[in-house]
């Protein structure tokens, strides 16, 4: 028994090393890159480097916002995210609830579309993006970016929310219409409730598409006051704009906190919907 609990302890805490070990190697790179952010260039560049500065400094990030127009890049990016999240959820969970209660002709295939839809690399749909985008009128828009990511969160979101919102019990929205609940409010009162973890996942999804997207929006918006945040970091790294690589690891570090937010409040609306769904299903 003594040699059976030492083999269990041991493995435990072996696990345990191995999972620090990897949080490590994925936190390490961002806390550098926090770290760096208030360094001096010289502490930068530094040999033998330093962890710590001795001398932190917000310079950095003060020098951001004076020297580029980094805050018209974030507010780009936060409209454009946002928009994606709402339409896309909105729309993906009333086709989805359309798709698993009615039969519909043709489903099966329009679902196949859908998939087919994440084997076309995006390099491909480039040309004809741009062309229609032009005939519309909508190069050069927030809109028009907002349009194509929808492209590409759209299928993913409704073929999740679909097998979600179908393995809902088709009798508890029954019995709400039996009581006098029309479709809709038995939708917006039990489905709805119920299917939060799905579409918390499709807007994880959706996010964090959205907000690394790189190649549509550098093709597609030509004006400096319309780029989002992946086009206007990227043109940072020209050393005749930022000067510091300092500036850069702090717009490193200021892109990463609305996502570690909107992480944090989406995690505890899921535990919340898993708990709600465990219970009414």
């Amino acid at each position: 028994m003594n040699t059976a609990k030492i083999n269990k302890r041991f493995k435990h805490i072996l696990l345990n090393i191995i999972t620090w070990l990897a949080v490590f190697l994925v936190i390490f790179p961002l806390l550098w890159m926090f770290l760096s952010s208030i360094k001096h260039n010289t502490e930068i560049f530094a040999s033998p480097p330093t962890i710590i500065s001795k001398d932190p400094t917000l310079t950095n990030f003060i020098e951001l916002f004076k020297l580029t127009s980094f805050e018209r890049y974030f507010l780009n990016s936060l409209i454009v995210t946002a928009l994606t999240i709402i339409i896309t959820i909105v729309i993906a969970t009333l086709t989805a609830y359309t798709f698993s209660r009615f039969k519909i002709k043709g489903s099966g295939f329009l679902s196949r579309i859908y998939i087919f839809i994440y084997l076309i690399p995006q390099i491909a749909l480039i040309i004809p993006v741009f062309l229609t985008f032009r005939y519309l009128h909508l190069q050069d828009k927030l809109i028009g970016l907002v349009l194509v990511y929808l492209i590409t969160t759209f299928p993913y979101s409704f073929l999740m929310l679909r097998s979600y919102i179908g393995s809902i019990s088709k009798e508890m929205e029954e019995a709400a219409m039996v009581d006098g609940c029309s479709r809709f409010t038995a939708f917006i009162r039990i489905i709805l409730p119920i299917a939060v973890p799905g579409i918390v996942a499709t807007s994880i999804f959706s996010a964090v598409i959205c907000w690394n997207e790189f190649l549509f929006s550098f093709i597609l918006i030509s004006t400096d006051s319309k780029k989002t945040l992946t086009v206007g970091v990227a043109q940072m790294t020209d050393m005749t704009v930022i000067p510091s690589w300092g500036m850069l690891m702090a717009a490193g570090v200021i892109v990463l906190i609305p996502m570690i937010i909107f992480f944090i409040a989406i995690q505890k609306r899921l535990v919340v919907g898993l708990s709600a769904g465990a219970v009414k299903g």
